[in-house]
């Protein structure tokens, strides 16, 4: 498991912390399994690890979704997570636990497609 994370670009160090909580390594695996990673860019594999972090139990239905954004290099940037697991929170509450996610809505309140530069 400690390789497969750090084909993913984690530190060891960070590695070393993950395996201490089952939950969070069983979530951060059942994601990688669900997109198919094995190894990926450090960048994708820290939005890959900042999501088995940030999502929460009520949350975790549309996973597979978010972590297909970040795959697809859809969500490239911390705050597009950030944006997409607010987007779901508030889809839920409105409209309830079990409503599907409009993927256009969803794209378009993350910024997918926005470019961003430093000028």
């Amino acid at each position: 498991m400690a390789a497969r994370f750090a084909a993913i670009g984690m530190l060891e160090s960070v590695i070393t912390n993950m395996l201490k909580n089952k939950n969070k390594t069983a979530n951060l695996v059942e994601i990688l399994d669900l997109v198919s990673i094995n190894e990926c860019s450090k960048a994708k594999g820290l939005l890959l690890y900042a999501l088995a972090n940030k999502l929460k139990p009520n949350q975790m239905k549309h996973k597979e979704m978010m972590a297909r954004q970040i795959v697809e290099d859809k969500w490239t940037r911390s705050d597009q997570l950030d944006e997409g697991i607010k987007f779901v929170s508030e889809m839920m509450a409105s409209q309830g636990k079990d409503t599907a996610v409009d993927m256009a809505a969803i794209d378009a309140a993350t910024g997918v497609g926005i470019v961003i530069t430093e000028e």
